[in-house]
Parts: C-alpha cells; sequence; structure tokens
C-alpha cells in the first residue's frame, strides 16, 4: 500500500470518527497529492473545531505524525518539530496537566499536520476548556498564534480565521498575510453580523486574493434568520466585502 493511499485512508477515518466529510478548496497541480493530504487533515480538524471537540482535536496527533513527512516525535509529554534548517524546537505539556487539583492550568500541544507543500506545521494549544493555534514556519520554527483554526489560501500565503462568539471582537473574518517566517494580521471586519450570533464559512478560494463566504445570522425573535453569501475581495486599496446573493 503507498503512502498517499494510507494518508487517505487515516484522514477519512478520522473524518468518520467525528460525523465531518473532508472539503477540499482550490489546489494548484503542483504536489496536488500532499496537498489533498495536508486539507484533509485541515479540514478534520476544522469540523472538530467548530464542535469544540477537544478530545478529537489531541486525537488526530497519532495519525499526523503517522505520515511519512511528518517531521516531527511526540516523546511523553514533549512534542519535537525537525526544522528544515537542521534544528529542532520542542513544545512542552505544562506539569499541571498531570495533576487533578491543577488542571485548569493545563496547557498541551498537538499536532494537526505537518503542512510541508506550504511549509508550516499547524499545532492545537490545548487548555482547560478552549484551544488556539500556532502556525510554525517549518525552516525557522517562527510561531504565530491563531484565535481560531485558520483556512489557508492554495498557497499559503493567507489565512482565514473565523472568530464567533470571542471574547475579544465577537463576531468576525480575519485575514493573516504570510510575512516572512510568520503570518501577521491584514485585514478585519464583522459582514451581516448585526444580529444575536453570526457564523461564518469559507465556502471556497476563487484564488489568492478572492474568498467566498457565507454569513448566517440569528436575530432571535426580532426578525428572521438570514443567510448571505459574499465574496472578499483584494484591491489596491485593501480588501473589500462584495455582496454575492
Amino acid at each position: 500500500m503507498s503512502a498517499h493511499t494510507n494518508w487517505h485512508m487515516a484522514a477519512w477515518r478520522m473524518a468518520m470518527a467525528i460525523g465531518a466529510i473532508p472539503i477540499l478548496l482550490f489546489e494548484p497541480h503542483l504536489a496536488a497529492a500532499d496537498l489533498r493530504q495536508e486539507n484533509a487533515f485541515l479540514e478534520v480538524a476544522r469540523s472538530a473545531a467548530e464542535k469544540d471537540d477537544l478530545q478529537s482535536l489531541q486525537a488526530m496527533e497519532s495519525e499526523a505524525l503517522a505520515l511519512p513527512d511528518s517531521n516531527a516525535q511526540r516523546m511523553g509529554d514533549r512534542l519535537a518539530l525537525d526544522l528544515r534548517n537542521g534544528d529542532t524546537k520542542v513544545f512542552v505539556d505544562k506539569p499541571e496537566c498531570k495533576l487533578p487539583e491543577v488542571e485548569s492550568r493545563c496547557e498541551k500541544y498537538r499536532l494537526i499536520v505537518h503542512a510541508g507543500t506550504r511549509e508550516f506545521f499547524v499545532i492545537a494549544k490545548l487548555k482547560y476548556e478552549s484551544v488556539e493555534y500556532l502556525v510554525v514556519d517549518d525552516a525557522a520554527g517562527k510561531e504565530s498564534t491563531l484565535r481560531s483554526l485558520p483556512i489557508f489560501s492554495p498557497l499559503g500565503e493567507r489565512a482565514v480565521v473565523l472568530l464567533m462568539n470571542d471574547e475579544l471582537v465577537g463576531f468576525a473574518v480575519q485575514i493573516w498575510r504570510r510575512e516572512g517566517h510568520k503570518y501577521v494580521q491584514e485585514w478585519e471586519a464583522s459582514p451581516y453580523a448585526d444580529g444575536m450570533y453570526t457564523t461564518y464559512n469559507v465556502l471556497g478560494w476563487k484564488s489568492e486574493e478572492q474568498i467566498e463566504m457565507q454569513a448566517e445570522t440569528d436575530f432571535g425573535l426580532s426578525r428572521p434568520f438570514e443567510r448571505n453569501k459574499f465574496r472578499l475581495k483584494r484591491t489596491d486599496s485593501g480588501w473589500v466585502v462584495e455582496k454575492t446573493r
């Protein structure tokens, strides 16, 4: 059985376990099989994250480490990443994770996937009742911390971060841009977020500079539920929201 068959079966096993079906976004022909592998793992993680299923996020690591290009090892409470510059970057779980009386201070790190075609690792930093995500450049080990699982563009030059009921901004869409070995926030807005609760979804990347989106807004008893499709488009003056239906 080939390595590509192995990863395909692994991704689908994880998807079925949490009731998700991997939805692959636009993919360039270059390294398409590897890109499909990465997107499948990221889609399974996204489905688990949407359900706040921290247990399924943790369970993904064993499958990710088993991939032939994982470039990572688990050694007890240590996750070691083998970087392309020859160094090793290590993440260590806090000792509080082993002590029930202080488990509220637990922080542990679990590999989601090594996205080798886009040259980064994605790691879930799991806390007691929450999670954030680290995107670690696989050359130099530089980290970018995001409050929601990023949805990457085809080439990995940008990422969309969807924030729902976030303690800092409420409901918002962020776009992050790759700059050197890190990601920096490029844009943030809250389209159609004038109700009680708004859910955003990425429908697909038309290109690195056009993203098809959908917002579902719940107004409670005051007015009917609304679903709006829109496009995020990068222009000379920055990102703009265009209503598509």
